[in-house]
């Protein structure tokens, strides 16, 4: 993407020049290639109308980009773990183990104490505790949502471990603001690593919500 702040560009003989302003940086060197590939890639989706017809999709788009426009990798990285949150549906957990919530909630509901207000906030995390995870739900959309030339590692534990070291990450810097060292990786070597993970994920993910209209 080009954007006002961090360049502009000249047309010229067919040609397309690429010039950062005083206070941009590059993003990306662009080509006719590139530009020819990209435009290919687009034309390709069957159902571009889709994206206009359907808020969450816009929503999910506009994040997209904002993430790319954004000079921060941290702000880049959390943004499209938001991009996943907002494409993820809600699922309810098993049976069995809404059966099991259920009965504890019962419990509480006799208890003798049951205003008390520990027990008051007890029973409203059990309660919560109906609905899968985010995380467990991005898991499962990753997976199963997924174009056939995907990248994506093709056995399901890896895909999940693969999203969770991912959130793992998002969370990472929206407690703390930074990214927990992990083996023989610094922190920043690390986020850049798991980015372009991260965003291939996502826009196969776009890519395959625009082509499967529901």
């Amino acid at each position: 993407g080009i954007f006002s702040y961090h360049t502009a560009i000249v047309p010229e003989h067919l040609r397309i020049w690429e010039y950062c302003t005083p206070m941009g940086q590059e993003i990306k060197l662009l080509d006719i290639a590139a530009l020819s590939g990209a435009v290919t890639q687009g034309q390709a989706c069957t159902h571009p109308e889709r994206v206009l017809g359907d808020e969450k999709l816009t929503l999910a788009v506009g994040m997209f980009w904002a993430a790319s426009s954004s000079r921060d990798p941290r702000v880049r990285f959390v943004l499209l773990v938001t991009v996943l949150e907002i494409l993820t549906p809600g699922s309810k957990r098993p049976k069995l183990s809404q059966d099991v919530l259920v009965e504890l909630l019962d419990y509480l509901e006799k208890h003798p104490d049951k205003s008390n207000d520990e027990l008051t906030k007890l029973r409203s995390c059990i309660g919560n505790l109906k609905n899968s995870s985010i995380t467990d739900n991005i898991c499962e959309l990753a997976f199963h949502c997924r174009p056939a030339d995907s990248k994506q590692p093709a056995g399901r534990k890896e895909s999940d471990r693969n999203i969770r070291e991912l959130y793992g990450i998002r969370s990472d810097l929206v407690h703390n603001g930074k990214v927990a060292k992990k083996g023989g990786n610094t922190p920043k070597e690390r986020l850049a690593a798991n980015y372009e993970r991260l965003r291939m994920v996502v826009s196969e993910l776009l890519r395959f919500q625009m082509e499967h209209p529901v």
